[in-house]
């Protein structure tokens, strides 16, 4: 048989078209678009609001008008590729010391608001791994007061991310953080630092994990599983 065979297997045809939802974001017209399935896999905020009776549905549109378009864009580029854009483009610059805080902070609370569990554990893991940054002095970089409060503002007591934070305190913190920003700090997360410091000093065996594994900070599914 001499002639071209053009035959193909038969799962290879082309499949309709996935839906797509665009998200207005901020107060601008700063828009993007995402596949419907995709985001709604991921986020039960959007599952939600693409129910057919919601208008965000039938307009194939939500708003966002209280987030920013740099925050969510670091959201949209997680669900694609899983990775979450924090670092600077120039790392040795000393402007972009903190900066990183304040993006994973700011993209966990719209986490949080998104709902997206999975999201949230990665961000954490960011946050993790931002901490082993030095500054100039050799000294690794700790969030600071305005990070901890855009967490504080953005979550429930129960949140695991303040609990990282309190953590983190309790094992690498010295009284100068406190003294140098306690009127700054938000009341609650003083709180829960005071009662950490008592717990652990109190308790032989310590309540502050080993801090190398975040998972202790990863929020479950209704499975109880990691996601």
């Amino acid at each position: 048989m001499s002639a071209k065979d053009p035959r193909v297997l038969r799962g290879s045809t082309a499949k309709p078209s996935p839906k797509i939802v665009t998200v207005r974001v901020g107060t601008g017209n700063d828009e993007f678009s995402v596949h419907e399935e995709l985001v709604c896999a991921s986020s039960p905020f959007f599952e939600a609001a693409m129910k057919p009776h919601w208008k965000e549905a039938k307009d194939r549109l939500v708003e966002l008008p209280e987030d920013t378009a740099e925050i969510f864009g670091i959201y949209i580029q997680w669900l694609y590729t899983k990775g979450i854009a924090s670092l600077p483009e120039d790392p040795s610059s000393d402007s972009f010391l903190g900066e990183g805080y304040s993006l994973l902070a700011s993209a966990y609370v719209l986490g949080e608001k998104l709902q997206d569990i999975a999201f949230k554990n990665d961000v954490v893991d960011a946050i993790m791994a931002e901490s082993f940054n030095l500054n100039p002095n050799g000294q690794r970089l700790f969030p600071g007061c305005h990070h901890i409060k855009i967490i504080y503002d953005g979550t429930p007591k129960s949140s695991l991310a303040r609990r990282l934070l309190v953590d983190m305190y309790v094992r690498h913190g010295t009284g100068t953080w406190i003294s140098d920003s306690c009127t700054t700090l938000p009341r609650d997360f003083l709180v829960d630092l005071a009662i950490a410091q008592y717990q652990h000093r109190t308790n032989s065996k310590g309540v502050v994990p080993n801090m190398a594994d975040t998972s202790a900070y990863h929020e479950r599914g209704e499975s109880g599983q990691c996601l």
